[in-house]
């Protein structure tokens, strides 16, 4: 798996991007409203990001929102919980479509 995140993140050049994102948080001035329907999904395994962070982050969204917690999945939830976070995204967007 590191040899994939070093591919990806850093000779793919990802990192910067991502590097990016987190250095103009400060310039914004403000959080923009969210108006989309949203699912916060979380992990209890999450080191970086704490549940009330996570769960505050639902202020920022005017539209319907879930937050879904992850039991035993670290941060990286792509990574170690892919099917959960597939069913979870396609959940999401078929209640968009009117499909759930």
């Amino acid at each position: 798996m590191l040899d994939r995140f070093s591919k990806e993140i850093v000779q793919d050049e990802a990192l910067s991007g991502a590097l990016g994102y987190y250095r103009a948080l400060p310039f914004l001035g403000h959080t923009p409203v969210v108006r989309v329907p949203t699912t916060m999904i979380w992990s209890d395994g999450d080191n970086l990001l704490g549940r009330t962070c996570a769960q505050l982050s639902a202020r920022y969204v005017d539209a319907p929102y879930d937050f879904v917690v992850l039991t035993g999945v670290s941060h990286w939830i792509p990574d170690h919980a892919p099917e959960a976070l597939v069913e979870l995204v396609i959940a999401r967007a078929d209640s968009v479509r009117g499909d759930a």
